[in-house]
């Protein structure tokens, strides 16, 4: 399990980080007349750039995933949740609001911090644990106390960090390795229930703990949706009158005016014939 986790999060790593150059490109190629973006948006009539939707998803998979990035200015506060593979020993990435460091040197984790957010925040690093226990974390040298985080398949650890210019966080691992194998029960209720589906047992390696998933291998009554309804052969089935419940023909759906409600400011609604969108406002379909 811990084997399969690992290749998928590095798999994904690189999909992420081949498609954000590739999407980076193509809106690059899209604004610029010479490579055939303006050329482009008059032929095929795009209203908005090729490109331009991809790049926006895919700097959000990079900065809020990737790299964990979770401002919450409002409240004065950054989460770091970096989702790095197993395998990485360093990244790096640079953004007008903040500069993020990660070095691997033996059992030693270094993060080094500056932000640019411009105002005051703490900042909270949510970790993965890569051994049972912790010998040392400190903050800009301080010795701190990493915390526990509840977690689903492996531990994590949480470090608090003061509002500065700049931080750097070093965290000194020891003990073995995580292993699922070595890991023993840590004498928790179970949570969940088999009408979910779903259970979970705590499992905890040294001074680390986390959930496991118990998947419930009986089979649960099946659901069906829409109008792919069973059969049966002993049922009785009679026809439903519904005309009292309609107002207008399923022909006209796209042919009336929905004014109300409607706001009375300017959005980005549905147009009032209910079909569109902000950039297609005129968009219509013929239902027959």
């Amino acid at each position: 399990m811990v084997q399969i986790r690992d290749l998928l999060r590095e798999r994904a790593a690189r999909l992420l980080v081949r498609g954000v150059d590739l999407a980076d490109r193509r809106v690059l190629e899209a604004a610029d007349p010479l490579a055939g973006g303006q050329r482009h948006e008059i032929v095929d009539g795009n209203a908005v750039r090729e490109g331009g939707d991809p790049v926006g998803v895919a700097s959000r998979a990079l900065t809020q995933g990737l790299f964990g990035i979770q401002p919450d200015l409002l409240n004065h506060r950054v989460t770091l949740r970096p989702g790095f593979p197993a395998a990485w020993d360093y990244a790096r990435l640079h953004a007008p609001y903040l500069d993020f460091d990660f070095r691997q040197e033996g059992d030693t984790d270094h993060y080094s911090l500056t932000p640019r957010f411009g105002q005051e925040a703490t900042f909270r690093l949510i970790l993965p644990a890569r051994r049972e226990r912790i010998a040392q974390v400190t903050v800009n040298g301080e010795p701190v106390k990493a915390t526990p985080v509840e977690s689903i398949d492996f531990p994590c650890i949480g470090i608090d960090c003061p509002s500065a210019d700049t931080l750097h966080v070093e965290i000194v691992w020891a003990g073995e390795a995580i292993n699922e194998t070595k890991a023993h029960s840590a004498q928790q209720p179970l949570r969940g229930t088999n009408d979910a589906g779903m259970r979970f047992i705590c499992l905890q390696q040294g001074d680390m703990q986390w959930w496991k998933p118990l998947r419930n291998e009986q089979p649960s009554a099946p659901v069906f949706y829409g109008t792919d309804l069973p059969v049966y052969a002993d049922a009785v089935y009679r026809p439903v009158p519904m005309d009292e419940a309609w107002n207008a023909s399923v022909t006209d759906i796209f042919r009336e005016q929905y004014l109300s409600p409607r706001s009375p400011y300017t959005t980005l609604q549905i147009p009032v014939q209910g079909i569109g969108e902000w950039c297609h406002p005129k968009e219509t379909a013929d239902i027959d």
